[in-house]
């Protein structure tokens, strides 16, 4: 078929390729193909024919196959073969026999299954040491091929055995391991080789670690119980009952463990001290992984967790630890993560509170332990021991001698401190010395030692007696408190953990650096515990507080508010979220409120045993610290820091703490170590020993844990003590009583009706808002806080207050009283800012006590002791009658009433009249005609406002007459000058001018009635022209008084120039030829002459047609240039213009012609190319030559014109 293609194909091929090919001719090539097509078949069919005969015909015999190999086995033989290359075979045969092919015994058999793919077979039930000769042949359908022998010998191999070497394995895991041929097994693989199948494989008992088996295949396998090194003999058996043993080295790693990690509290957004994580056991190396952490929390190359969480509340985290075999261990911890601003949210107000009667006695504001140089490991002192009990000699580790021999002495102890890199939280109180240090100075031997902070200051005694005080240091000019050292900010230390109920607990420790009670030697770590709902500062809710004082406490969960009972409730700061702590003067213990404590623990000696017993007393007054008041009034309130504490673990190293924090774990004591009591009034002999400086936070019972208990809520101080005699007092129950001073330290805002018994201060940085309407109502004559007025309620503002009341809901203050009366209560006393309008205060002492900013609008002051409201009025203001430049007599601004201090403002003052505020005065000198009404307005403190008006008139003072300056001039002959206006001032009025010339001749000027100098001088020469003005000229005015005044200048006057009339030179006409296929040249310049008139001359250029010449003409210069784009005649005209705006024109003319548009029609195409062939060959002289068609101008048109011509040529869809 595809031969008659291609003849199709090549016949139409030749049709199609000549032109005027008649009909009958392709009749005959359409004959021609169908014969064409009638030989291909025939010839096909003979093809087919002869290849069908030859396939008819049977194939040969095979020939023999090659390579015949017999590989002798246990009891068979396998027998291999090459395919003799023919695929007609059909199977393979062989015979065998055990005499050398005496006996074929089977004789030919059949290959089961073969084909001419087969090639091998193995015969199997022969006898081991047999020779037996085999022979094999291929089979087709022509017959058998050729035969092949080959002899071989069955045998029995021996058993072989490839023990694994270097067996691992893991207490408590199933994973196993082993080095076999330099390449890991996992598990451990005992190979087999020769020998009879199937294979048994046995372990001894005997030292074999429990758990060990192994499988059928010869893998060990189980779990072993126990660890170590177990040399285990181990057998493998065949069919054949061959054996073979050997002892395998096993080592068992003890179970793979993650060393614990403790419970963490870390702070949000803060970087956290890394946690180192250590396994042990299994085989190494470890991997290591977490899940479970919070975010940004992760796992670094080095195997630590760190990072900065960003989450917020307690992740259990869960470790895994894979060792090298794959066996796992996992460890779980808890991390908390807290926001410092929840502390903050939640902090303590203290109220550092004075002893009621020992002024001395107050307490020493809560420091950093920088104070101490906790954060340095070489401020710390060592305190010798004998005997492991009786102290020596205390040093500072800097000035010892044997600092060398004690840091070895720790660290050999305990590893994990070093003291080079400040690390020393695991250094504990007591270290005992073995071998003992010997001080060489001292000669004496000391077996143990113990560590603590000592005092950044002297102590002496006081004038109490034998009192050892440190006031004198802390008080003194040299304490770095006293400067601006930063580093001694107030500051508190917070714990925060999970209670377990869903409550989170804040513990917050204050450190106090010197105890000032009965023994003054040590610093003090009290705290108190704040319990809130939610570990989200922006949802947790106050539910609960521990105080703790000299080793008892009371717990509340029960929230009062303002009207509270202390027995019962605690009552937060205004705002609901900053608990009261009163602390305790001297003894920092902290309470619930002030006043007396009946029996707090401990042996406190503040107030006599006739007036009730061992009780501590306390103001309830005192400087407040809050993290949330600004330090702008230390007198009153102070803000302090907050230092997040984090959770030692003694699993980590240096207990998991930063260098910086390691005091937190550090065993030693803050303060020194022994120091006698003063004794003196003491209850019994064993307080007046010596007592121990306190061990630190993390060292404490109360660390991370909650409650305080110990104490009785029917102690708590809130009504009065009744009863005599003074040790049968009880106290009254009667009536609720508010018994603390209620701080606004943050943002408040009061409504409806509020009560008030005690004073309530506002520090600096808050805000009460008061809502229009509300009541504040004070309970008469009495005050529990005493903070200014000891018998009424306060209301002190050291921060902001704003009351806006309205006309319809008025704002008003009170006293809470049946029958009112002035002096119930103190009133307002501001020492901040304060804005209030629309409000009444009555029954009060001040009203308002004034001494901050403030702006009161629309105030009523009644039935107050003093400053009730009277009308604002101010005195009225007699007209003033003054002189320009004359001093006015004083005029006195008189206000009364109202509330003072008044402020004065002034509208409508003349110029030089000034209102003097310190001497309440209108003052000065005018110092311009006017007549204008002045308004004085007085507005007192509550800013009521009153205005008088009054006018002042200020009539004209006389000035000199004055002639203004006038400045000389240049002038031209015979030419007017341009005018002059005289300006003149003062004298009267009605001015008369004249004008002098000097010389007179010739200046040429007048000057008119208002003063406007004219006229045409006709002399060229310099004049001195004077002119005179005379007032009084005027009917109204006596011109017998009048002034006179005068003025000079110099006129000079130049000679006129006369010129010539302003023309240009002849331009001559010019021929330009441009390509309008080539980048043209720009003509030759061309240089426009003129002269004439008066220089310099200006110079334009314009043409016929528009656009298209392309030439500009230069301004200054005169000199024209450019390059023409277009072909056409063009008309340019220059006309130059001199300085007295004459001027003279100049045109000529320029034809821009087409390169080789020899027809002049304006384009180059084909019309241009005939005439150029019609001259082409001819030269200069030739009839018809055609000067412009030689476009190289060597006399002959020729091939080097043309190429000329034809780069003229434009694009081709122009060209025809």
């Amino acid at each position: 078929m595809n031969c008659v293609l291609t003849c199709l194909y090549v016949a139409f091929k030749q049709a199609g390729t000549r032109r005027n090919r008649r009909m009958s001719d392709f009749a005959g090539i359409f004959r021609m193909m169908i014969r064409s097509v009638l030989f291909t078949i025939a010839i096909s069919v003979v093809i087919a024919f002869i290849f069908g005969r030859v396939s008819a015909q049977s194939p040969p015999a095979p020939a023999a196959v090659t390579n015949l190999v017999a590989m002798a086995g246990d009891q068979q033989v396998t027998l291999s073969w090459n395919n003799p290359n023919n695929a007609s075979i059909t199977r393979y045969q062989y015979r065998q026999s055990a005499d050398s092919g005496s006996n074929w015994s089977p004789d030919w058999t059949n290959i089961t299954k073969s084909d001419a793919s087969t090639t091998s077979h193995t015969v199997e039930n022969l006898s081991n040491g047999t020779k037996y000769t085999f022979e094999v042949r291929a089979v087709n359908a022509s017959g058998n091929g050729a035969a092949v022998s080959v002899s071989a010998t069955p045998v029995l191999p021996p058993l072989t055995v490839t023990w694994p070497e270097e067996i691992k394995g893991t207490q408590n895991s199933s994973i196993w391991t082993s080095l076999t041929s330099s390449s890991t097994s996992m598990p451990p693989q005992i190979s087999v080789s020769g020998g009879r199948p199937s294979y048994t494989y046995t372990i001894a008992k005997e030292g074999a670690p429990d758990g060990l088996s192994v499988d059928s295949s010869g893998k060990l396998t189980g779990t072993p119980t126990e660890n170590g090194t177990f040399a285990v003999i181990a057998v493998v058996r065949d069919a054949a009952s061959q054996s073979v043993s050997d002892t395998l080295d096993i080592t068992i790693r003890p179970a793979l463990s993650v060393s614990p990690i403790g419970y963490k509290t870390v702070e949000k957004d803060s970087l956290i001290t890394p946690i180192h994580l250590s396994a042990s056991g299994g085989w190494s190396p470890y991997n290591y992984s977490i899940s479970g952490a919070p975010m940004d929390i992760s796992l670094s190359s080095d195997n630590r967790i760190t990072g900065r969480p960003s989450q917020d509340g307690t992740f259990p985290i869960t470790l895994t630890v894979t060792d090298d075999h794959g066996s796992t261990a996992e460890r779980s911890f808890k991390m908390s993560v807290y926001s410092i601003e929840l502390a903050k949210k939640f902090s303590p107000i203290l109220i550092l509170t004075e002893h009621p009667s020992r002024e001395r006695r107050k307490v020493i504001f809560p420091e950093p332990v920088e104070i101490m140089g906790a954060t340095y490991v070489d401020s710390l002192w060592f305190q010798f021991t004998t005997d492991n009990s009786k102290l020596g000699l205390a040093f500072r580790a800097l000035s010892l001698s044997n600092r060398d021999d004690l840091i070895n002495a720790y660290q050999s102890q305990y590893p994990d401190i070093n003291f080079s890199q400040n690390k020393f939280a695991s250094l504990p109180e007591n270290l005992v010395l073995d071998p003992p240090i010997i001080i060489e100075s001292l000669g004496t031997s000391y077996d143990g030692v113990k560590a603590h902070f000592n005092y950044p200051g002297i102590r002496e005694d006081d004038d109490e007696g034998s009192h050892n005080n440190w006031y004198h240091y802390y008080e003194s000019d040299t304490h770095p408190k006293r400067g601006a050292a930063p580093e001694f900010l107030n500051t508190a230390y917070v714990h925060i953990f999970d209670k377990g109920d869903g409550n989170v607990v804040m513990q917050y420790y204050y450190f106090y650096p010197f105890n000032d009670f009965q023994n003054n030697h040590e610093g003090d770590w009290p705290h108190i515990n704040v319990i809130v709902n939610s570990h989200n500062p922006d949802d947790a809710e106050l539910v609960g507080i521990d105080y703790n004082f000299h080793g008892n406490g009371l717990t509340y969960n029960s929230i009062g508010g303002r009207v509270f009972d202390p027995q019962k409730d605690f009552a937060p700061a205004e705002g609901e979220t900053h608990p009261v702590v009163y602390v305790g003067a001297g003894s920092h213990g902290g309470y619930p409120t002030g006043g007396n404590y009946k029996d707090p623990g401990g042996y406190i000696d503040l107030g006599p045993i006739e007036a009730g017993g061992w009780d501590e007393g306390m103001t309830k007054n005192g400087v407040v610290l809050s993290t949330n008041v600004e330090d702008t009034n230390p007198d009153v309130a102070q803000s302090y820091d907050l230092i997040f504490l984090p959770n030692p673990d003694p699993g980590q190293l240096n207990m998991g703490l930063s260098p910086e924090m390691s005091w937190l774990g550090t065993g030693a004591r803050w303060g020194t170590l022994e120091v006698d009591s003063p004794g003196s009034g003491l209850p019994n002999e064993t307080l007046q020993k010596t007592n121990d400086s306190p061990v630190g936070p993390f060292h404490k019972d109360s660390w991370g844990s909650s409650g305080a208990s110990g104490y009785s809520f029917f102690y708590v101080p809130y009504g009065e003590f009744i009863g005599d005699p003074p040790e049968q007092r009880r106290i009254s129950h009667n009536s609720k009583r508010w018994f603390q001073q209620f701080p606004i330290v943050q943002e408040v805002t009061w409504r409806d009706t509020i009560k008030l018994i005690g004073d309530i201060v506002i520090y600096p940085g808050a805000t009460l808002t008061i809502d229009a309407g509300t009541t504040i109502m004070a309970y008469p004559n009495r005050d529990i806080h005493d903070m200014e007025d000891p018998n009424r309620v306060d209301i002190i503002n050291y921060g902001t207050i704003i009351a806006n009341g309205s006309s319809e809901q008025q704002i008003v203050f009170r006293s809470d009283s049946s029958s009112p009366a002035s002096g119930n209560w103190y009133g307002i006393r501001n020492h901040g800012h304060l804005t209030m309008s629309n409000f009444t205060i009555q029954h009060s002492v001040v009203g308002v006590d004034l001494q901050g900013t403030q702006t009161l609008t629309d105030m009523t002051l009644s039935n107050n002791t003093r400053n009730n409201t009277t009308p604002l009025t101010i005195a009225s203001i007699a007209n003033v009658t003054a002189t320009q430049n004359g001093a006015i007599t004083d005029i006195p601004v008189s206000a009364s009433g109202g509330w003072k201090p008044y402020t004065y403002s002034t509208s409508d003052l003349p110029s030089g009249i000034v209102f003097d505020q310190e001497r309440v005065l209108i003052t000065g000198t005018p110092t311009a005609v006017d007549y204008s009404d002045i308004t004085v307005t007085v507005r007192d403190a509550v800013n009521d406002a009153v205005s008088t008006s009054f006018n002042l008139s200020v009539s004209a003072a006389i000035q000199p007459l004055t002639i203004a300056p006038i400045a000389d001039i240049i002038a031209t002959q015979n030419v007017a000058i341009t005018p002059i206006q005289v300006n003149t001032s003062g004298g009267h009025r009605g001015y008369a001018y004249a004008i002098k010339s000097d010389p007179e001749a010739g200046a040429g000027l007048a000057i008119s009635d208002s003063g406007l100098i004219t006229g045409t001088p006709t002399a060229s020469k310099d004049f001195k022209v004077t002119v005179t003005v005379e007032d009084r000229h005027d009917a109204l005015v006596d011109a017998a008084l009048s002034t006179k005044a005068s003025r000079s200048f110099t006129m000079r006057v130049r000679p006129r120039v006369t010129a010539s009339a302003l023309a240009v030179a002849e331009i001559n006409d010019i021929s330009v030829k441009i390509s309008a296929e080539q980048t043209n040249d720009s003509i030759t310049p061309i240089q426009v002459s003129a002269s004439g008139g008066q220089t310099p001359y200006a110079y334009a250029l314009s043409s016929t047609p528009a656009t298209g010449s392309g030439l500009t003409v230069d301004s200054s210069s005169g000199r024209i240039t450019g390059t023409p784009t277009q072909a056409s005649t063009f008309t340019l005209t220059v006309t130059v213009t001199d300085k007295a705006n004459k001027t003279a024109t100049e045109s000529f003319s320029m034809a821009v012609s087409l390169i080789g548009d020899f027809n002049g029609d304006g384009v180059v195409n084909l019309s241009d190319h005939s005439l150029f062939v019609a001259v082409y060959g001819l030269s200069e002289g030739d009839a018809g030559y055609n000067a412009e068609m030689d476009l190289n101008g060597d006399g002959t048109i020729n091939t080097a014109d043309f190429l000329i011509f034809v780069s003229h040529f434009p694009n081709a869809d122009q060209f025809f």
